[in-house]
């Protein structure tokens, strides 16, 4: 019993120490009538798992300026469920084959190039959404090499997830509303991505950028088009919190969250300072 006891201690000062790594304003809190949802950690990024609609809520990490620029292990295609779910709660490779959707990492393979396992966990499904194939090979590609050259200079966090509204209301849908990728109909469908990416400067200052995009398959041009696109979908992250109920700066002061949150960057480049 006493064996385990300590393992049980050991095992929930690791969690707190990776909630701390990546959340220095604690966990995002899910809404009061938030059902079937779990945290699954890694070392490198926390998900926000919904077992009912088979994907992540959000992924979130940390990533530094060191980490950003070790990329020694190059990408590995190595799509598989998560062991750490049931058949019943994990996505499977089946429920993508023939559906018209692209495995889209949260969590994306170019920011966990530097170790093996993170490589190789960066493929698990549970840090996989339905992404259209325009969508998550142009746009969505597109402002992760931004996120990437933004942590090469200086440091950011990162929270990625997927909203569903079908009814454009700006409140999440319940999970019996949310639409699910055929054939299988298991895996849920959003109709929005986001990233709110945080810059905190040596003296404490905070600086962020927030997008808020449609899930679609519209076409994009090159990556001057591209950015032009993104521009228009900065987003407040006051904006992020009404569509998914999630509070992403809890232990924040509540005046400075206020100001936080209800900022919106104004271009792409230099929203942050050193």
């Amino acid at each position: 019993m006493k064996a385990a006891a300590r393992a049980n201690d050991k095992a929930k000062l690791k969690e707190e120490e990776i909630v701390a790594r990546h959340f220095p304003y604690g966990l995002p809190q899910p809404p009061s009538n938030a059902a079937n949802e779990e945290m699954l950690l890694q070392n490198e990024w926390v998900i926000w798992y919904d077992s009912d609609l088979r994907m992540p809520l959000w992924v979130a990490y940390r990533f530094t300026k060191a980490e950003a620029k070790r990329k020694v292990y190059p990408r590995l295609d190595c799509f598989r469920r998560d062991p750490r779910l049931s058949d019943s709660d994990a996505s499977l490779c089946e429920d993508y084959k023939s559906s018209g959707f692209d495995r889209g990492h949260l969590l994306p393979a170019n920011d966990a190039k530097r170790n093996q396992a993170m490589m190789d966990n960066s493929f698990l499904l549970s840090n996989m959404a339905p992404q259209l194939g325009n969508f998550n090979q142009k746009i969505w590609m597109r402002l992760e090499t931004h996120v990437n050259d933004w942590a090469e200079e200086s440091g950011v966090y990162v929270v990625t997830g997927a909203i569903f509204d079908r009814n454009n209301d700006r409140l999440r849908d319940s999970d019996d509303q949310v639409a699910r990728i055929p054939p299988k109909n298991r895996v849920g469908r959003a109709t929005h991505f986001y990233k709110i990416i945080m810059h905190q400067r040596p003296s404490g200052v905070i600086d962020t950028i927030s997008f808020l995009m449609p899930h679609d398959n519209r076409l994009f041009g090159a990556n001057d088009g591209r950015d032009a696109y993104l521009k228009t979908k900065i987003a407040s992250i006051d904006d992020i919190e009404e569509m998914t109920g999630i509070d992403f700066f809890p232990n924040m002061p509540a005046m400075r969250q206020a100001k936080i949150e209800a900022g919106k960057a104004t271009a792409l480049s230099k929203w942050f300072t050193f």
